[in-house]
């Protein structure tokens, strides 16, 4: 057997047998890059990076169709003496191929593979290596000639660019390489499209989310709205009765477990209804909110105040006794009386209060309780409208009868 002929195929199959594992670990390493790059430029310079160290080729570029043209968007140059892969994804200029032109712009307007081995160097790409990233073989720069491939990145019928790659040589290029190549373009559209994918994905998620984040917000703000509408009256800013009775039902609860004191005070402008006939709605409407704004000032932090019913107001008092709530009706009076002499719109207006004061003797049942403090004070005020106008009426049914305090109307 001819052992020249013997070790010349034994280099021939190691050489294969290379050039397979080559390959495959740059597929490998294609595709364990999958589709989550940080971003496509990332994506760019991580796959040519897994090229060039992994084949025997010097250069590498990548330029995407957009419009029309193909333009530059990154570049890679190889160098052994510290197996340094040089990548640039930004600063690349303006390079841009029109379909058809030159070497490039054909392997795109024929969407096939171009194998020059007798190329001119492309002018994007930089030949200038740093010294310690010098390559041990020496190239003659002067040679005229060198080896270009171009293949199409396509799929499905589409093609998003070109993959260019160069050896200084002439004719280095094979027709290994060019399968090589071929597939790996294919791993490698298939990854950007997957990355833009995810991208797009990702932005889609980030964008409902923040429809969903800004529709929660609307609807807590709505639901926070509305709340507040069901339970503040709008006419005078004041809470509602639906508000009173959950707040007093809670502090009438507190009361009795502590056996503390509790009163309730009912507050009405008796002729309310003839002013707002004589001087119309308005006048009605403004006279409400003088009254609210002075028992605003009377209540104390912990007193629970609301418009109770059209021209009556009330307040729950805890830990006040009955002679507490005279002592407040009272102060209530005197203030309105004082207001009455600086406003024409309040001479003519009558205030009665009833109150009501919890006893030893109620139910333990927190709601019926203010039910019937509630029935009490309001007896307490029809009693006090058989009075002259000014009468703090009292219902107190530890001593089983009504006390009256005249407090005269300055009217």
């Amino acid at each position: 057997m001819n052992t020249d002929a013997l070790a010349s195929l034994f280099r021939s199959v190691n050489q294969d047998t290379v050039n397979l594992i080559d390959s495959l670990s740059g597929l490998s390493a294609l595709a364990e890059l999958g589709s989550h790059a940080d971003s496509e430029q990332n994506l760019y310079a991580e796959v040519l990076r897994v090229l060039l160290e992994n084949q025997d080729i010097e250069r590498a570029a990548l330029l995407l169709h957009d419009n029309g043209y193909l333009k530059l968007v990154a570049r890679a140059e190889w160098g052994t003496k510290h197996v340094v892969t040089r990548v640039k994804t930004d600063d690349l200029g303006d390079f841009q191929v029109k379909a058809g032109e030159g070497h490039i712009g054909e392997a795109l307007q024929k969407n096939k593979i171009i194998n020059n081995g007798q190329s001119d160097l492309p002018p994007f790409f930089d030949l200038s290596i740093p010294d310690d990233s010098v390559s041990d073989e020496v190239i003659d720069l002067s040679m005229p000639k060198s080896s270009l491939v171009c293949i199409p990145l396509v799929s499905q019928g589409n093609t998003y660019g070109i993959l260019c790659v160069h050896h200084a040589r002439a004719d280095f290029f094979t027709q290994k390489h060019e399968q090589f190549l071929r597939l790996f373009s294919r791993f490698f559209v298939q990854n950007l499209l997957n990355n833009r994918y995810m991208r797009d994905l990702e932005s889609m998620v980030a964008d409902r989310t923040a429809q969903l984040e800004a529709a929660l917000t609307t609807a807590r703000k709505l639901q926070r709205d509305f709340r507040d509408l069901s339970l503040i009256d709008e006419q005078t800013g004041l809470p509602n009765r639906r508000f009173f009775d959950v707040e007093t039902q809670a502090a009438i609860a507190r009361s009795m477990r502590y056996n503390r004191e509790l009163s309730c005070c009912l507050v009405e402008i008796s002729n309310f209804r003839e002013i707002a006939i004589q001087r119309g709605l308005q006048t009605g409407d403004r006279l409400l909110e003088t009254i609210a704004d002075i028992l605003k000032i009377q209540v104390r932090e912990g007193d629970i105040l609301a418009h109770f019913h059209h021209e009556q107001f009330i307040m729950c008092l805890p830990e006040v006794g009955i002679e507490g709530a005279r002592q407040f009706a009272c102060r209530i009076l005197a203030v309105f009386q004082d207001a009455q002499k600086y406003s024409a719109e309040l001479e003519s207006m009558e205030l009665n209060i009833g109150l009501s004061t919890l006893s030893a003797d109620m139910s333990d049942d927190s709601d019926k309780v203010m039910k019937l403090l509630q029935v009490q004070a309001d007896q307490a005020l029809q009693h006090a409208r058989q009075q002259s106008s000014g009468v703090i009426h009292i219902s107190d049914l530890t001593d089983g009868g009504m006390n009256s305090q005249n407090h005269p109307n300055i009217a």
